[in-house]
């Protein structure tokens, strides 16, 4: 008979050796989910964009491209943790580049807490700046062998040739309609609206040809790292270098036909260093992830209004730096510079010790060539991915190359502590998974409700902006965007009501008409309270109450409030001077119509509205000579161009006055800035259309407009 206490053992045994077989098992899957997950983020996030609406203008092709990196690392490192837990040893090697982008982390986070505009700048955050730090983390830590760093160029790459024989396509089915054997493809296009959207040539994945171009620059110097690694030329690594060079020809060939628009640096200069003075916060850290847009307006010089920029409001700096000073603070851009210093100090450390490779030539050039283009021009994300993907690289490769022992934190008193941070980041996915899906729903619908909106359908416009609001409610241009379809609806309504018999009139679309303006009013209040430095805001509730003068009473006090409101935050924008202007005109006011008009006009001389409108409140203030010099000053800035219909209109004008005066001379106009405004129409005021047709209606409560209270009622 067998002795009992034996079979215990032996069972005990076995199911020991079980629990270390599923143990291995359950490493080595989790080990596969991080490889795996790192070079599919590296391979579907420079072309990736999801699904929003018919119309590819309206994608927001950053925020999806965030979204899923953001939420593929996170996922990354709850499993990086989760297997530190469970075999109850990590590596701890440190990376020359950790450091700097910890504090820039840290910095970050830290402009978000201290902005104007916490959750927009939150937004930002997830979606920027955390999964950026953490993929460079993850890169540097989980690729432990020069095979797998190699392997993940590779991987990056790919995702360059997609794009590149993406763009060759492009371009070839662009010549289809010129070759007539060709027609039929010409007619499959044709018949499939959203293949010829995303086949067109001036279409990239990456979000614009801009980026397009500046990823394939920065990709060129590894695909020739990879095609010259071994004494022996790749040949498939040849062949992706042949392709990205094809790819960026392509991509910058358009932009020479049509460049893009970008903020000189001047100007960005001066906006990063006015911004410094609002506070010591401000200084310290910025004015936060999401609020370029706000400085500008704030601090752009008075000098900008004699190109053809004034009328532009940028979102980023003419270049990272500078943007990252303004947003980030002082804190932030010396985090950079930092980084930016421990890169130089250790290339050029790598280079006195020994001769260096191709492939890590090709390392150091793609990093250095991304840092080189980020000082010089805006950042897209596409940039700042790949940056921040070779820095991860580098210190990968490094770490292999120098052989370095990583030291290993192996004790079981430390396998709680992992499994803490496992819970920790797993948590972090769930709740980012939340947060940015609501974002992406948000901004799914939005971007719907515009493609409604361009087919004239309000009903679905105003339904899909409510879907928008409900799941991104402190969205402030969500609801800005909501209050004009509210207006928008409510003078539709208020037109068709107006073409009835009065017995055909029913109270429920007389009150249907009173709610949507009371919405209309509500919202734009609600977007000026979510972010109160935001012009924008201020001059759409404006535009709302100057097209309510004939309903809401106080509704033009109002107006002008809210448009001196936006002039404090935009004050050298003589746009704003002119709505302004236009506002008293059509009180009747013509004295502080002609001053506000005036202003307009020294801050922007050759403003061919502003002069017109400036007649036309002198007209009224039986000021006929100056009425005069402003037609013929007019005159001069638009007879000679396209726009001759008008030029023979302010002919007309000048010749109908009835005091004869001396002519004055007109202000002389360089000819290329006359050249640019012929394209814009002189406006007359008319105070007719200030007065909408709808019913007379005390708006209740009268909204406070210059401290809004933020309450979303």
């Amino acid at each position: 008979m067998p002795d009992e206490g034996l079979i215990e053992i032996k069972a005990a045994q076995t199911e020991s050796a079980e629990i270390v077989v599923n143990r291995e098992q359950i490493l080595s899957l989790l080990g596969k989910i991080e490889n795996g997950g790192l070079l599919a983020i590296l391979f579907v996030i420079p072309f990736l964009f999801l699904p929003a609406s018919g119309n590819l203008s309206a994608i927001n092709f950053d925020l999806h491209k965030g979204l899923v990196l953001s939420l593929g690392t996170l996922l990354i490192a709850t499993c990086y943790l989760l297997r530190a837990a469970i075999s109850r040893k990590m590596a701890f090697g440190r990376s020359t580049f950790d450091l700097p982008i910890l504090v820039l982390t840290v910095v970050s986070a830290a402009s978000v807490l201290l902005s104007g505009t916490l959750w927009m700048s939150l937004s930002a955050f997830l979606l920027t700046t955390l999964p950026l730090a953490l993929l460079f983390f993850l890169t540097s830590r989980i690729l432990k062998n020069l095979r797998k760093v190699e392997e993940a160029v590779s991987w990056l790459l790919s995702s360059g040739v997609v794009l590149s024989v993406w763009t060759i396509i492009s371009n070839l089915l662009g010549l289809t309609g010129q070759v007539p054997s060709l027609s039929a493809v010409t007619d499959f296009l044709a018949a499939h609206p959203s293949l010829q959207a995303v086949f067109n040539p001036n279409f990239s994945a990456t979000g614009s040809l801009f980026s397009q171009s500046l990823l394939f620059l920065a990709l060129l110097p590894l695909s020739l790292a990879m095609a010259f690694r071994r004494k022996n030329a790749s040949k498939v690594a040849v062949a992706a270098s042949v392709l990205l060079t094809v790819g960026l020809i392509l991509s910058v060939a358009p932009l020479l036909a049509n460049r893009p628009t970008l903020l000189d640096m001047p100007t960005s200069w001066k906006i990063a260093t006015g911004s410094l003075g609002k506070s010591l916060a401000a200084a310290l850290f910025g004015w936060g992830p999401n609020s370029f847009s706000d400085a500008f307006t704030l601090y752009k010089p008075a000098e900008i209004n004699a190109g053809n920029l004034w009328n532009l409001r940028f979102v980023t700096s003419g270049d990272y730096y500078l943007f990252l000073l303004t947003t980030g603070g002082i804190a932030g851009l010396a985090a950079f510079i930092w980084l930016i210093s421990r890169f130089v100090r250790t290339l050029r450390t790598q280079a006195q010790a020994g001769e260096l490779k191709p492939f890590e030539i090709g390392l150091w050039s793609a990093a250095g060539l991304s840092l080189i283009l980020l000082a010089v021009l805006p950042a897209p994300f596409v940039l700042l991915f790949l940056l921040f993907t070779v820095l991860g690289l580098l210190s990968a490769y490094l770490r292999t190359k120098n052989e370095d022992s990583e030291p290993v934190l192996d004790s079981p008193k430390l396998a709680p502590v992992f499994l803490v941070g496992a819970i920790v980041f797993a948590a972090g996915f769930l709740a980012t998974s939340y947060f940015l899906g609501n974002v992406y729903l948000g901004d799914f619908n939005f971007s719907k409700s515009l493609a409604a909106a361009a087919q004239n359908k309000g009903t679905q416009t105003y339904n899909l902006q409510i879907a928008a609001l409900r799941y991104v409610p402190w969205n402030d241009s969500y609801h800005a965007s909501y209050s004009q379809t509210n207006l928008a609806l409510a003078d539709s309504l208020a037109s068709l009501i107006s073409n009835q018999p009065s017995d055909k009139v029913t109270s429920g679309q007389k009150n249907t008409v009173i709610t949507l303006v009371q919405q209309s009013i509500r919202e734009g209040r609600n977007a000026a309270a979510l972010d109160p430095q935001n012009s924008t805001n201020w001059e759409n509730l404006a535009t709302i109450y100057r097209s309510l003068f004939n309903f809401a009473q106080g509704a033009d006090q109002w107006a002008i409030t809210a448009e001196n409101q936006a002039i404090v935050l935009d004050p050298v924008n003589p746009r704003l001077r002119l709505d302004l202007g236009g506002i008293y005109f059509a009180l009747g006011n013509y004295l502080a119509a002609a001053q506000s008009f005036n202003t307009a006009i020294t801050l922007k001389p050759d403003y061919a509205n502003a002069h017109y409108n400036l007649a036309e409140a002198a007209k009224q203030l039986k000021d006929e000579n100056l009425a005069r010099q402003e037609l013929q000053a007019v005159r001069s800035l638009i007879c000679g161009t396209a726009n001759q219909t008008d030029c023979q209109k302010v002919e007309a004008e000048l010749n109908a006055l009835s005091v004869k005066a001396p002519e004055q001379p007109a202000p002389a106009t360089p000819s290329a800035q006359a050249a640019t405004l012929s394209a814009k129409p002189v406006q007359k005021i008319s105070t007719a259309s200030a007065k909408p047709i709808l019913p007379k209606v005390k708006t209740s409560p009268a909204p406070v407009i210059a401290t809004p209270t933020g309450e979303l009622k």
